[in-house]
């Protein structure tokens, strides 16, 4: 884990990789959806490289993210 970085949005990276849908990681999560889109934004500039593209109808993956996903299970 990265120093300074909380458990939990370790969390919300893992579900949102699972759902690759914003609304329905954030009410797998019970969050608000724009609260878990505002901590993903902020967790990408805090590491500098994008996890997720965002599109119309909900997330795919970003290069930041391929590699991730066997340290959140």
């Amino acid at each position: 884990m990265y120093p300074g970085i909380e458990l939990r949005l370790y969390r919300y990276v893992a579900a949102l990789a699972e759902e690759l849908n914003f609304t329905h990681a954030a009410l797998r999560l019970h969050v608000s959806q724009p609260t878990l889109s505002s901590q993903i934004r902020d967790l990408e500039v805090e590491l500098g490289v994008r996890l997720f593209e965002r599109t119309k109808g909900g997330s795919i993956e970003g290069p930041g993210a391929s590699g991730t996903r066997p340290w959140l299970t």
